[in-house]
């Protein structure tokens, strides 16, 4: 076939098709796929860290690149084996996972940038339960409230890998009002202990700390906090009656006063420092009383001073509250 077109028109035409049969298609683009972006580690302890390679694939028609990676903590770290995948290339990510000090349900996500315009941010997630090596539960006894002489026991249990066997050597306190034993023998990964508490007369916050002497090379002392509220033959609340200086607008406080070792009391005066104060006494059925104070002014004369509120308690005939004068805070 003759060519009926000038030369140098065909020849450009000719130039014109190679190159488009040359030039990359406008419409290729990568293609990023995670074969499975979620992996379960199951139970693990948290004495160690899980490592886990992710898999990914460049299904598209051009290069695959991958601009940054980043966790949504930092206990997790990913590392890509390439930030370039051609087309039809797979690629890996080693995800590294740290569980040491972490307890209970894990779960961490791995974020993928990459120029994938449909999937500009692919994430991979790690989950699953970090457990101790040695768990105490509870980690602390609290008794509640106990009434002075009262004794309150409470159970905790050790339990440690069934591969680990260990022996408990011996259980100390730092007061004679807790005592504790075992209840299992060893060598064994599990322990049963009792801890008693014989409340003290000193009525208030009590706070002590048994220890545990085991044979286990890592936990070689188990501090185990005991705490309880000693009640009297009754208790009240507030301890100290508080107000801010300068305040120039009177105020009303309450106090109350709840059965303790005895059930069943009368409440028979309550005495303010001041003639000023108002006093009103409240029954409660079965709760106690409750003490209105109403028109307090804050003065150098009540600072120090106590509220007196008499009983037919033996121990107890008379409470008092102090008041206390709080210099106001810029």
């Amino acid at each position: 076939m003759k060519c009926f077109i000038p030369f140098p028109a065909c020849a450009l035409s000719v130039i014109f098709a190679v190159g488009a049969a040359l030039a990359p298609s406008v419409n290729a683009t990568p293609r990023l796929v995670i074969d499975e972006p979620h992996f379960d580690f199951g139970e693990q302890h948290n004495n160690q860290s899980i490592e886990h390679t992710f898999v990914l694939r460049n299904e598209g028609t051009s290069t695959l690149q991958i601009t940054n990676i980043r966790s949504s903590c930092g206990c997790t770290v990913g590392h890509v084996s390439s930030h370039n995948l051609l087309p039809g290339e797979s690629g890996k990510i080693s995800a590294n996972y740290n569980l040491r000090g972490r307890q209970g349900p894990q779960r961490s996500v791995l974020t993928l940038e990459a120029n994938d315009p449909s999937n500009p941010r692919a994430q991979m997630t790690m989950g699953g339960v970090a457990v101790q090596e040695l768990q105490v539960r509870p980690n602390r006894v609290f008794h509640g409230q106990i009434h002075t002489g009262q004794k309150s026991v409470r159970q905790i249990e050790i339990i440690g890998l069934e591969e680990h066997p260990f022996e408990i050597k011996d259980i100390e306190s730092d007061t004679e009002w807790v005592s504790a034993r075992a209840l299992d023998s060893g060598p064994s990964h599990y322990y049963r202990i009792d801890i008693e508490t014989r409340a003290p007369q000193e009525v208030g916050v009590f706070q002590n700390m048994v220890r545990i002497h085991t044979t286990h090379p890592k936990f070689p002392v188990i501090e185990v906090p005991v705490n309880a509220q000693i009640a009297g033959a009754l208790s009240y609340a507030p301890s100290t009656i508080s107000l801010l200086a300068g305040q120039e607008t009177p105020v009303t406080r309450y106090v109350v006063v709840r059965p303790g070792a005895v059930q069943e009391f009368e409440i028979t005066e309550v005495v303010p420092p001041e003639d000023d104060i108002r006093v009103q006494i409240l029954n409660m059925p079965n709760q106690g009383y409750r003490i209105q104070l109403t028109n307090l002014l804050p003065s150098e004369k009540l600072a120090g001073s106590n509220l007196r509120i008499h009983t037919n308690v033996e121990g107890m005939d008379v409470i008092n509250i102090p008041f206390q004068i709080i210099e106001a805070t810029r």
